[in-house]
């Protein structure tokens, strides 16, 4: 069986494609779709060939599953990063594999078969954002303006927009009022949980463990945007952390 996904590029941009043969990534093919009367990218075709077909309960061939995800997401994201490395233009959203089925067809006369006698089971995703905004209240401002850095630190990370990012600046907030130079963990636990209880030395050193797991490239369980199960695992510990950096903000040791 093979997967089909089709990535459009972003509205607004016009990318022409010189090149317009297939390349091929981990085993896949992807193709480049131009827009009608122009050579304008339009988008980008992921081709994941060789799938074993797999059934749901109820029978219908599946076209979402985790190993299919991974696989999908990790060659969408290669390709974006190339893009945007080369081009200096973000194109196209790799997470969009992620909301929805692609498309599958059999390869072999025996799939043809099976697909003739089993529906196949589409999957349709969405994406959301939202953002809360807190009340405008700056009658607080002037307090805190001696850690004006530790301000420009979480301003930043809030603005950041890979997880990674966010999540390495957020701790430099922490190291901002509790310097490195010198086993901390304690200092910031028994700091912390007096205000929140979650910061106990366990989650601590938890999360400073996720810190320096995104910081070192050849530490052992490295964290990288490559993949992701890494991606979702530092999400999961995001607000965590910003919350951390948003308490020393709000109660300096």
């Amino acid at each position: 069986m093979r997967a089909e996904y089709r990535l459009p590029v972003k509205s607004e941009l016009k990318i022409t494609i010189y090149e317009p043969a297939s390349v091929y990534i981990d085993n896949s093919q992807v193709d480049w779709e131009s827009s009608e009367n122009s050579n304008y990218l339009q988008s980008v075709i992921i081709k994941i060939p060789n799938l074993q077909i797999k059934h749901c309960d109820d029978g219908l061939i599946m076209t979402v599953y985790p190993e299919l995800y991974e696989q999908a997401f990790k060659i969408a994201l290669y390709v974006a990063n190339r893009i945007l490395i080369q081009t200096s233009v973000d194109a196209i959203d790799p997470e969009m594999v992620l909301h929805g089925s692609p498309q599958v067809f059999p390869e072999t006369p025996e799939e043809e078969k099976e697909f003739k006698n089993s529906l196949v089971k589409v999957s349709k995703g969405f994406s959301y954002s939202w953002s809360i905004m807190g009340k405008f209240q700056p009658s607080c401002y002037s307090a805190g303006v001696e850690h004006f850095a530790a301000f420009a630190l979480f301003a930043d990370a809030l603005r950041a927009a890979s997880p990674f990012q966010k999540f390495k600046q957020f701790y430099e907030v922490v190291e901002y009022f509790f310097p490195p130079e010198k086993e901390q963990t304690e200092s910031i636990s028994e700091h912390g949980s007096k205000y929140d209880k979650r910061f106990t030395l366990k989650k601590v050193i938890e999360l400073r463990d996720i810190r320096q797991r995104c910081t070192h490239p050849h530490r052992k369980n490295h964290l990288h945007p490559g993949e992701l199960i890494l991606i979702r695992e530092v999400k999961e510990k995001l607000i965590e952390m910003q919350g951390l950096a948003e308490l020393l903000l709000n109660y300096p040791p």
